[in-house]
């Protein structure tokens, strides 16, 4: 859905009430009289209609019945004063008077004009937000304007939709409006959301999959009324006598704003306690640090009437807002404001998590202001222990009172080590603040972000819904009360309820509550102070189903670049200080945009993936990435690693893509979806030599900070790769023994070159290039040298466990070797079922067969390891498949054993020749045809796909529609789906000498359900068939195939016709014999075989046919 505005806006204001500034004297006698330090403040309302500009307004059915009218002290928000005025029929003027204000203070105004409807009262004008007023020695009067509020939501719905109709646009008339909004034709509605009041007439047009006009009609006039959510029903071939469409126009009423907000900080807890009255469903919390700034503090709803905002510093004044949501997710106007002041730091307050549980100690230090250095937590051999908390953190408070000749600035040293007497380094090294208040651990640094605070709870479910047989035991929980307590919880399964717990596991055996072939819905919910978490997963009892039909040979893989499609984790965004925002989105092209491994777990919960019929997610390369940024493309923009092509260390999480633990979990999900898992490898090279790095772990003769050289700006006549010329010391050879020595070939002195120009002058081309050749060992690359011994502790949650054995100079091993054992590692510990190997053609084939075989050996290891985790019963052998430009669909020697272990090195080849010459409808059957005969008849495969994230300077970029859908999922062989195919995500923002960056933009959620839709359809049936992608062909006749696979344990058939319209008669023979019921799966309709045909109607353009058993 979309709307935009353009030309004038509707001019619905209220008429202006005139107020003016005077100044008046103080009131005599009786309560009207003023104390020495009050004012007072009187208001003069010119009503609707008493002005040309409101003439227009008489037309909506708006009768005013009162004005409301409250002023806020803008420095103190219990200083509110309250006043209202009844409005009787014909009056054109009204007053409101305040009384007893503090002389020369400044308040907020808000004053709403209030309609009835029925029971209920509805705003229909209010002040604007800014308005405010300052009072004077004694009485004032102002000059207020008041708005007219627009509808909460317009929606509009259509009966009698034509079926021809693919497309459509509403537009809201008179013209000078210029509201317009998709017509979802698959939904039959359009949606405007929030739009000016006013009366409006619609005009409809309605478009065939041939773009040709088929509906231009226009409705009867309607109203849009303030303060409510609007549907207006439009039937499409019901007409008035003058032969505008008929409507019918409900409204629904919003919820109205939570009122009673409190805010009070708790000093046991550090937090801001928020409270508030209301009875609506659900509540979003807003903070500001002034009136003029509101951002949620959370992204999900929560259902309680209070909230603890945790992450807050001291001596800050915040401002709070709450918002309801009703049932049907209409949300009200924000609550009035609220504001609290926390306190002045007391102390320094450290927080530490403890992997072990043991006691952490502090050893601290800082060199006072009269130049003595002190040690306020006791010295290197006599520190002082942490006071545990929860959750495994631990706590310690150093008093102000023993910060002798401390000030805001000055470098405070802290080291946390795991005994009294100077033990082993838990923070890894020296570390620093520079000022009071508290601080947490993050694992690399200190950050004031409350990273023990209380989170919504977490129920975990195993399997997470899907086809089982009766002896199926599902688990759910235990609850993970996310550090804070349950207040309620429920689960239900086919009807029958049971208890969950925070400690043990609910066994629920689906046999004893679903008979066989029938479905059982499991629910589950719990509740605590943060929020309430609800989950649901459907299960298909089948006691004789073969429940994985999954062969490689048939997959559907979806790319995803994990950085670019879900945030599910955003505290994660800037890890190692990388900076996300430059402040435009051509700058923030090559920046880390939040997508993580949390993100797309949260999809796979949510059925995204399942609905697309994937059976294969690849993901780019979730180790660690360099942490800087490099000039991309010609220097217009910084360039970071957010695609998992710049690697850093194989053996460690990239923090921004999530934890281990986060990284298991996503395996986990997809294994018990029966999704296979398969991670973008790269051997070929390391990511470039950045500033940030260079500082961090000393390499490149860097005499500059962290804050320095992450602050720096190109300035004019520079751009991003000029900052070469700045920090870096290119002509000392010393400078670089410390990076990846010789390890690697690269433009710099003391290494073997790469190639002219040297590196700083080349853009990404310019890769340092790993000596995947050389068969010696020269030991550990220094960088990791350095890089490892920095990470003693405090690393847990990032460090591979089956490659923390890896860590260290193994012998005999080149470096070649040291990367397989460390991509092994990942499948040892994981279960990955592939690796997409980038830049094949730049490595030894023979390099890439060793890889295959540790793969091979790692994944039989971790099924036996963890037979219980799903996927440990799956039996396929490890899947790879090569990257190399220009290569088409044919064997090659990647095919090949090319390391002689008696394996075969790739089982597929990514296919480049579909995307230089994608078919149409009309001929596609030919390459299907083509492809089926090539591919489905030797012991290789390629993966096709349209639309890719490389070469878009060489290869093409298309706007996906259905009918690509259609021709890329029925295709033989496998199948990539770029992340946003399946939605026509657009390009992003084009920049200078770099042509991929645009097609890496954000995936669009909500974009396009219509082309969505066409493609979980077809990509369903792709999923439940092998026979699609790995079958053979029989050409039945006019476009229509038949396709059959009998291999693995499976056989399997269907039909597909394609390229009509309308009803029409589907030659089947050969493949379904006479009085088989079929199904089409496209729309669900079912037919009987007879005469070797059956009857269906085509729906955008296709039927998919398949035996109804």
């Amino acid at each position: 859905m979309f709307y935009k505005l353009s030309g004038k806006k509707l001019a619905l204001l209220l008429s202006i009430i005139t107020l003016f500034m005077l100044v008046g004297c103080s009131s005599n006698g009786g309560s009207d009289e003023l104390t020495g330090n009050q004012s007072k403040l009187g208001v003069t309302v010119k009503l609707p209609g008493s002005q040309e500009d409101g003439a227009s307004i008489q037309k909506l059915d708006i009768n005013l019945k009162k004005i409301e009218g409250k002023v806020i002290n803008v420095n103190d928000s219990n200083d509110i004063h309250e006043s209202e005025a009844k409005i009787e029929e014909g009056t054109t003027e009204a007053g409101l008077e305040f009384k007893n204000l503090k002389k020369n203070a400044k308040y907020k105004i808000i004053i709403k004009g209030i309609y009835v409807d029925g029971d209920e009262e509805i705003v229909a004008y209010k002040s604007p937000e800014d308005t405010t007023a300052v009072t004077n020695d004694d009485e004032s009067t102002v000059t207020v304007t008041l708005e007219l509020q627009a509808t909460k939501n317009l929606t509009m719905n259509f009966e009698n939709m034509p079926a021809e109709a693919a497309s459509g646009i509403v537009t809201i008339v008179p013209e000078e409006v210029g509201l317009e909004a998709e017509i979802d034709v698959v939904e039959a509605k359009a949606d405007f959301g929030s739009t000016p009041a006013g009366e409006y007439a619609a005009k409809v047009k309605l478009y065939d999959s041939e773009e040709n006009l088929i509906v231009d009609k226009a409705t009867e006039i309607f109203e849009a009324l303030p303060g409510r959510a609007e549907n207006v029903s439009v039937d499409l071939e019901n007409t008035t006598s003058g032969g505008k469409l008929k409507v019918n126009v409900t409204w629904q009423l919003a919820p109205k704003a939570p009122t009673g907000l409190t805010a009070k900080y708790n000093e046991s807890t550090g937090a801001i306690d928020l409270t508030w009255d209301d009875s609506a469903d659900k509540y979003l919390v807003y903070r500001g640090t002034s009136e003029a700034e509101k951002l949620p503090l959370m992204e999900k709803a929560i259902t309680t009437h209070n909230y603890s905002d945790t992450d807050v510093q001291g001596d800050t004044t915040y401002y709070y807002w709450v918002r309801a949501y009703d049932a049907d997710a209409l949300a009200s106007d924000l609550s009035d404001s609220v504001s609290e002041t926390t306190p002045a730091p007391e102390g320094i307050t450290l927080h530490f998590k403890s992997d072990s549980n043991a006691t952490p100690y502090v050893y601290s230090w800082y060199t006072g202001t009269d130049g003595t250095k002190y040690e306020p937590t006791g010295g290197w051999n006599n520190q002082t222990a942490m006071d545990s908390e929860s959750n495994g953190w631990y706590k310690l408070t150093i008093s102000k009172d023993n910060l002798n000749n401390y000030e805001s600035g000055i470098s405070f040293g802290i080291i946390i080590t795991d005994s009294a007497n100077g033990g082993n380094k838990l923070t890894g090294g020296d570390t620093e603040i520079k000022d009071l208040g508290q601080y947490w651990w993050d694992g690399s640094d200190w950050t004031t972000d409350n990273l023990n605070g209380p989170s919504e709870p977490k129920i975990p479910v195993s399997p997470k819904g899907g086809t089982y047989k009766g002896d199926t035991v599902i688990e759910v929980g235990p609850i993970d009360d996310g550090g804070a307590s349950i207040t309620s919880s429920s689960c239900e399964f086919a009807g029958e309820t049971f208890t969950l717990s925070t400690t043990e596991i609910t066994e629920i055996k689906i046999s004893d509550y679903v008979a066989d072939g029938e479905k059982g819905t499991l629910t589950a919910s719990a509740t605590n102070s943060e929020g309430t978490t609800e989950v649901s997963y459907d299960y298909t009892r089948d006691d004789g189903a073969v429940v994985d039909k999954f062969t490689w040979d048939n997959a559907s893989v979806y790319f995803v670049m994990t950085d670019r499609f879900f945030n599910g984790d955003p505290s994660n965004d800037n890890s190692y200080g990388r900076i996300t925002d430059y402040g435009s989105d051509k700058l923030n092209t090559g920046t880390f945009h939040g997508g993580d491994i949390a993100g797309l777990t949260e999809k796979l919960e949510e059925g995204y993936f399942k609905d697309l019929g994937v059976n294969a997610i690849w993901i780019t390369a979730p180790y660690e990435q360099m942490h800087g940024f490099c000039g991309g493309g010609s220097g217009g923009f910084p360039h970071y690693g957010y695609h998992g092509y710049y690697a850093l260390d194989w053996t460690m999480m990239d923090k921004n893509m999530g934890t281990i633990e986060e990284f298991r979990d996503f395996v986990n999900t997809a294994h018990s979806q029966g999704i296979r898992v398969v991670m973008d490898v790269v051997m070929n090279h390391p990511g470039y030599n950045t500033m940030l790095d260079g500082v961090q772990y000393g390499f490149g003769g860097i005499d500059a900070s962290e804050e320095e050289v992450m602050s720096w700006r190109p300035s004019s006549g520079e751009n991003w790769h000029s900052y070469h010329d700045h920090y870096i010391d290119y002509d000392n050879k010393s400078a670089w023994s410390n990076w990846w020595n010789g390890w690697v070939r690269a433009g710099l002195p003391g290494y073997e070159p790469l190639g002219e120009p040297p590196l700083k002058q080349l853009p990404d081309s310019g890769l340092p290039d790993i000596k995947t050749e050389i068969t010696n060992s020269i030991g550990l690359a220094p960088i990791l040298e350095t890089k490892w011994s920095m990470e003693q502790s405090g690393y847990d949650q990032w460090i591979v466990p089956a490659a923390e054995e890896l860590r260290k100079n193994l012998n005999n091993s080149a470096p070649a070797d040291y990367i397989i054992k460390w991509l092994a590692a990942w499948v040892e510990e994981f279960g990955i079922d592939g690796f997409r190997v980038d830049t094949a053609k730049h490595v030894e084939k023979w390099r890439w067969g060793q890889l295959k075989g540790a793969a091979e050996d790692a994944l039989d290891t971790w099924r036996v390891e963890n037979s219980n985790a799903p996927g440990a019963e799956w039996d396929e052998d490890f899947w790879m498949t090569a990257e190399d430009f220009g290569h088409g669909v044919g064997r090659s020697d990647y095919f090949n054993d090319n390391d002689g272990d008696g394996t075969q090195d790739f089982e597929s080849v990514i296919n480049f020749s579909f995307n230089q010459n994608i078919p149409s409808i009309s001929n596609v059957g030919d390459v299907w045809q083509d492809y089926a005969n090539r591919i489905n008849n030797g012991d290789w495969n390629v993966l096709t796909y349209i639309n890719s994230h490389d070469a878009r300077d060489t290869y093409n970029w298309y706007d996906t529609n259905k009918d690509m859908g259609t021709m890329l999922l029925l295709l033989p062989g496998g199948v990539q789906i770029y992340y946003g195919d399946e939605n026509s995500r657009e390009l992003g923002p084009e920049v200078d000498g770099d042509a991929n960056q645009p097609t890496r933009s954000d995936y669009q959620w909500g974009a396009n359900q219509d082309i969505l839709a066409h493609w979980q359809k077809v990509g369903q049936f792709r999923h439940d068939h092998p026979s699609v992608g790995a079958g053979q062909q029989i050409d039945l006749g006019n476009n229509t195939y038949g396709r059959t696979y009998n291999a693995n344990g499976m056989e399997d058939k269907v039909v597909i016709a394609i390229g009509g319209s309308g009803p029409t008669s589907v030659n089947v023979e050969g493949i379904f014999d006479n009085g088989t019921q079929v199904r089409d799966a496209y729309d669900g309709d079912t037919a009987t075989v007879s005469n070797n045909t059956v009857e269906f109607d085509f729906d955008n353009g296709v039927i998919l046919i398949e035996a109804v058993n």
